[in-house]
């Protein structure tokens, strides 16, 4: 989730079925996103590698299976696991899997304001809107807007 941005729930409920792992790609489909829009993003390289190690470990046909259904459904709670590794990490703060999206879409906010990510393409990737990606990353307000009318010269 750090290193790509995906919400928590599409991460637990995916499936190898939505990897192409040779060009690592992942489709995540409109019923499994908040938004009911699917989305395609590109792996990042660690976790492509992470993910080809991983494929050959379970017979299972989802990414995180659960080991109370032998597999056959998604892990649909972390909360023991994530105490575990916050613990494990010395982390005493709560911390829930959320912040790693929100860490993720918080760096590429910095891009965005410094002209190195499109404000469009990020929110297509994250699969989120243009209105909530400005308002919860970028924090975009009255006062910000004030050099666009000087500029466009429209003071008053």
């Amino acid at each position: 989730m750090y290193l790509m941005g995906p919400r928590p729930g599409e991460v637990l409920g995916s499936r190898w079925s939505e990897f192409d792992l040779k060009k690592g790609i992942w489709n995540i489909p409109a019923e499994r996103t908040k938004t009911r829009t699917a989305r395609s993003i590109k792996l990042n390289p660690k976790v492509q590698d992470w993910m080809i190690e991983r494929k050959g470990l379970g017979a299972s046909e989802f990414v995180f299976p659960s080991k109370d259904s032998r597999g056959q459904s998604p892990v649909d709670r972390y909360n023991k696991q994530w105490t575990r590794l916050m613990d494990a990490c010395g982390i005493s703060r709560e911390i829930t899997p959320y912040y790693l999206r929100h860490t993720f879409l918080s760096e590429c906010a910095k891009k965005v304001r410094d002209g190195k990510l499109s404000l469009v393409l990020i929110t297509k990737y994250a699969g989120t809107s243009i209105e909530q990606f400005e308002k919860t990353y970028l924090h975009v307000e009255g006062e910000d807007t004030k050099s666009v009318s000087v500029l466009m010269e429209l003071e008053g």
